[in-house]
């Protein structure tokens, strides 16, 4: 996930992750990623980096990223927002017992700076311990209601702790308080407005985010596989109908998403989309056809056929 946060650090500023001029490897692969941490309170810093460059670090780069926050912490080792750095690395790392070290520490070095509570959340949260996570995160909300990152978590341990109303109310507000929310948060609301089956909720949530981040393809593939899937293919049909228009070289898979649609319903118009299928394939770049997962779709047409 990618969040824009901008949230105020315990003591009234600004967290900035050190810079050095004589960068490692595996400082040069976080700096190429500055814009999602810089002015960030020492938690939002590290735990946005994790959520936002989720399977970006190999074991490796970990290892070393870790290994550096240790000498640092060596040399001062009363320094809290260190601490909750590794602490959130070691997360990253799956070395939970470390982590839950780090975090004690802080508890006993500065009782009361709260942004440990949310590291400790994310912590619980990996080990599926939802509802102390969620305790966690709601003392964490009270000093800092408007944190994105903290509304994402809770609301995903709601949904796990079967606390809809809670998990829908926590993403909502996050996607009101960016102004370009991404489009996995739109995602995970529709995902949790279709555990109650409110389809016309979702399709709001749909246009939101359409208005917010534009006629993406992604966007409107999803909205018409969830309207198939829910039992609604004409409407899944004006969508994908949408989509073609927007985005003609890519009309070779939705004629093929439809003919499929169409299959055990209407057989006319699944004949109908394959041919259309067939004719947007001639259309394709040559390139194009001879990608191997074209070629699979190309021979799935053709034994329709």
């Amino acid at each position: 996930m990618l969040f824009q946060l901008h949230s105020a650090s315990p003591g009234g500023g600004v967290f900035r992750l050190e810079r050095q001029t004589s960068l490692s490897s595996s400082q040069r692969h976080r700096q190429k990623n500055k814009s999602l941490t810089t002015f960030l309170h020492p938690l939002m810093g590290v735990l946005m980096w994790v959520l936002a460059s989720h399977g970006l670090y190999g074991h490796g780069d970990l290892h070393e990223i870790i290994g550096e926050l240790s000498s640092k912490i060596e040399a001062s080792p009363m320094d809290t927002g260190l601490l909750l750095e590794r602490a959130e690395y070691l997360r990253k790392h799956g070395d939970m017992p470390r982590a839950l070290q780090d975090v004690a520490l802080v508890k006993k070095l500065q009782p009361g700076l709260t942004t440990r509570h949310l590291v400790l959340a994310a912590i619980l949260s990996d080990q599926k311990k939802w509802k102390r996570a969620k305790l966690e995160l709601d003392r964490f909300l009270v000093v800092h209601p408007d944190d994105v990152t903290a509304l994402v978590l809770r609301s995903r341990c709601c949904g796990h702790l079967d606390l809809t109303e809670l998990a829908e109310e926590g993403i909502r507000r996050a996607i009101k308080l960016q102004p370009r929310a991404p489009l996995s948060l739109y995602s995970r609301y529709v995902e949790i407005l279709l555990k109650r089956n409110d389809i016309d909720a979702a399709l709001k949530v749909y246009a939101g985010a359409e208005k917010s981040l534009g006629p993406l393809p992604v966007l409107g593939e999803s909205k018409a596989r969830m309207l198939r899937d829910r039992g609604r293919p004409d409407d899944a049909a004006e969508v994908y109908s949408i989509l073609r228009e927007q985005n003609p070289t890519l009309s070779f898979g939705w004629w093929m998403e439809e003919a499929q649609m169409w299959k055990t319903r209407d057989s006319v118009k699944m004949n109908r989309a394959m041919m259309e299928a067939k004719q947007a394939w001639q259309h394709l770049p040559a390139r194009t056809r001879a990608l191997p997962h074209m070629k699979l779709k190309h021979q799935e047409l053709l034994k329709k056929l």
